[in-house]
C-alpha cells in the first residue's frame, strides 16, 4: 500500500471515529424547538419535538430555559458538523477506490 492510500485510510478511520462520537453527543442533546405561551400575563416556555408522528410538548422551568437553549444550539452545531463529516467520508471513500 503506498503512502497516499495509507493516508486516505487513516483519514477515513478518523472521520468515522468522529462521526460515531458526534452521534453519541446527539443522543444526549434535546431535539425540537422552544415555544412561548402567555397565560394570564405570565410567560411559559415549552420544548416541542416529534416522536414518530406525535408532537411532544414539555414544560421548561425558567431556571432551565438558558441551559435548554444552549443545548439546542449545540445540537444544531453538531448536526452541521456531522453533515460536513459525512460529505468528507464520501469523498475519502471515493478517493480510495481510485487506482493510483
Amino acid at each position: 500500500m503506498n503512502l497516499l492510500q495509507n493516508t486516505l485510510k487513516k483519514e477515513r478511520e478518523r472521520i468515522e471515529f468522529m462521526i460515531d462520537e458526534y452521534d453519541l453527543q446527539l443522543k444526549s442533546l434535546p431535539k425540537g424547538s422552544i415555544s412561548k405561551r402567555i397565560i394570564n400575563n405570565r410567560t411559559y416556555y415549552y420544548l416541542k419535538y416529534r416522536d414518530g408522528k406525535r408532537v411532544i410538548t414539555k414544560y421548561i422551568p425558567n431556571e432551565c430555559l438558558n441551559k435548554t437553549i444552549d443545548e439546542l444550539n449545540k445540537r444544531k452545531h453538531v448536526e452541521l458538523i456531522l453533515k460536513y463529516l459525512k460529505e468528507e467520508l464520501k469523498l475519502a471513500r471515493k478517493m480510495m477506490e481510485v487506482k493510483i
